[in-house]
């Protein structure tokens, strides 16, 4: 481009950066964005994508919290041990771990080529259901001797009203929305 005029350039007028007019605004993201999870609604609360990628976190920091907790006061700790918390919320190794393979599970669907495949809206449907009964069943007396006696996890309230929640919410997007990713 001898001088940068518009007849040196291969654009037609108005459309290029040396042209009369505005360049155009690309009507799709660019190629490869929607691989890499930067498509609008990744995030968002109604889409599996968004239910994968925030659980994932969120079970994540409680996996990471409850490690630092058993760390310092010991198996079976509460917050911040206060006899008040006891029955609340209490972490334990076993939890803990159960809790980072969930949220390998759920970062993996959400940053991966799993979000996009056929299998994470169901999954997610799936889990939801899962969750909501492990939440109604966590409010029944008999059922968490049960689990503590086969497994050593328990369940107090604050982590039913968790699982309560995440069910909904899975259940929600993998069953009532009509986003498939």
């Amino acid at each position: 481009m001898p001088n940068g005029t518009e007849e040196d350039t291969d654009e037609a007028p108005g459309t290029g950066h040396g042209g009369d007019g505005p360049a155009e605004e690309p009507s799709q993201p660019p190629e490869g964005l929607a691989d890499e999870g930067t498509t609008v609604g990744a995030w968002d609360l109604d889409t599996p994508s968004g239910y994968w990628r925030i659980s994932g976190v969120l079970l994540a920091l409680i996996a990471l919290a409850g490690f630092v907790v058993n760390a310092i006061g010991g198996n079976y700790a509460y917050v911040p041990n206060v006899e008040a918390m006891e029955n609340i919320l209490v972490f334990d190794w076993a939890h803990n771990v159960v809790h980072v393979a969930l949220a390998a599970i759920a970062l993996a669907f959400g940053f991966t080529g799993l979000r996009t495949s056929g299998a994470s809206k169901p999954t997610a449907g799936a889990i939801g259901v899962v969750y909501l009964l492990l939440g109604v069943a966590g409010f029944l007396g008999g059922f968490v001797d049960l689990l503590e006696n086969l497994t050593t996890l328990h369940l107090e309230p604050g982590e039913n009203v968790l699982h309560l929640i995440l069910g909904a919410w899975g259940a929600f997007v993998g069953f009532v929305t009509d986003d498939p990713y």
